[in-house]
């Protein structure tokens, strides 16, 4: 994106890849966003048609049967819709007596 004079981004909704997961993707989106926004780094758009980059993301269970693992991976694209990168990583539950995540 340094490469870009006066980059802006336009974050996709998250998708859901399994419909089993707790929560609604809205959720994940706008923490993205407040997390990206605060940072002060880039300027984030809300019309596509705006953006010189695209942040687009997903998550799906693992399926493992005893504790549920979630996989999240981020992809960020030009505006032609080119992937130039992407991270991915798991989410295990945490081992806390009342289920919590963290």
């Amino acid at each position: 994106m340094a490469d870009v004079k006066n980059p802006s981004l336009y974050i996709e909704e998250t998708v859901y890849g399994d419909r089993y997961m707790p929560s609604t993707p809205d959720v994940t989106t706008t923490t993205i966003k407040e997390i990206i926004i605060g940072s002060h780094m880039i300027k984030v758009v809300d019309d596509i048609k705006d953006a010189t980059h695209i942040l687009k993301g997903r998550i799906g269970n693992i399926n493992t049967p005893e504790v549920p693992v979630f996989k999240y991976g981020i992809s960020l694209h030009d505006s032609n819709n080119v992937m130039i990168d992407k991270w991915d990583d798991t989410m295990r539950q945490g081992q806390n007596d009342d289920g919590r995540w963290w």
